[in-house]
C-alpha cells in the first residue's frame, strides 16, 4: 500500500507545484529592480588611485588596439622523463627601434 500511494502523492505534489508556480507571476510578491541611467557624475567621486587604475586599463585597451594584428598562437612540443609535453600559449610580437 505504502509503494502505490508514494506515486500518487509525487503526482499530486507536481500538479500542485505547478499549478501554484504558474499562477506566482501574477501576485505581486517583489518589486522589480529597473536600471539607473548613467548620468557621468559617478567618475567625479572616484579616489586619484581608482582614476589612475581606469586611465591604466584605457592605455592597455589603445595598446592592444594597434598590437591585435600582431597577436600570435604560441604552440609547443618538447619531452620531459620520455614524455612529449604539448604546451600552448598566447603573445604578441614588439619590434623594438634599438
Amino acid at each position: 500500500m505504502a509503494r502505490r500511494t508514494s506515486p500518487l502523492l509525487s503526482v499530486a505534489m507536481l500538479s500542485l507545484g505547478l499549478a501554484v508556480g504558474g499562477h506566482l507571476n501574477r501576485i505581486p510578491l517583489l518589486q522589480s529592480a529597473a536600471a539607473v541611467p548613467d548620468t557621468g557624475r559617478d567618475q567625479d567621486r572616484l579616489t586619484p588611485e581608482a582614476m589612475a587604475l581606469i586611465g591604466a586599463g584605457q592605455h592597455i585597451s589603445r595598446v592592444a588596439a594597434v598590437a591585435m594584428p600582431n597577436a600570435v598562437h604560441i604552440q609547443a612540443v618538447r619531452t620531459e622523463n620520455g614524455r612529449r609535453v604539448e604546451e600552448t600559449g598566447s603573445g604578441v610580437l614588439v619590434r623594438s627601434n634599438q
